[in-house]
């Protein structure tokens, strides 16, 4: 709390200048991801996936308390089963009404296989 205009201005112009701040919210922002780095469990995911396990994931949002910003995206290790049936069930129950800011997924990602490309004319019907 400030005593006086003068003192405000005081501060607000060493704070403002010095970190190059264009308002309180960008401070308070740029504080709290400094302070709380976005937690990532992707060593743990690829070191499952490599011994041959299925890891359900989530990808939920991580906002800001002071300005309700996102700060970024996190990636959480939810669950790890022995086959992919079982962790479709998994994300079936538990995760159906996730909110429509986050991701649920199963690793590893089905791979489909790539249709050869066929081309639907010959090349005499191209206008150039």
């Amino acid at each position: 709390m400030f005593f006086s205009y003068e003192a405000q201005r005081e501060y607000a112009d060493a704070m403002f200048s010095e970190y190059n701040y264009r308002n309180e919210s960008q401070a308070a922002f740029d504080a709290f991801c400094a302070a709380n780095p976005i937690r990532s469990d992707q060593p743990e995911i690829d070191r499952h996936v490599a011994a041959g396990k299925f890891c359900v994931v989530l990808e939920v949002p991580r906002y800001c308390p002071h300005t309700d910003a996102i700060a970024g995206m996190e990636t959480v290790l939810a669950h790890v089963v022995d086959t992919r049936e079982k962790a479709a069930a998994i994300v079936e129950y538990r995760y159906d009404n996730v909110d429509d800011d986050a991701a649920v997924y199963v690793m590893p990602r089905k791979v489909r296989p790539a249709e050869p490309y066929v081309p639907a004319g010959d090349d005499a019907d191209v206008p150039f």
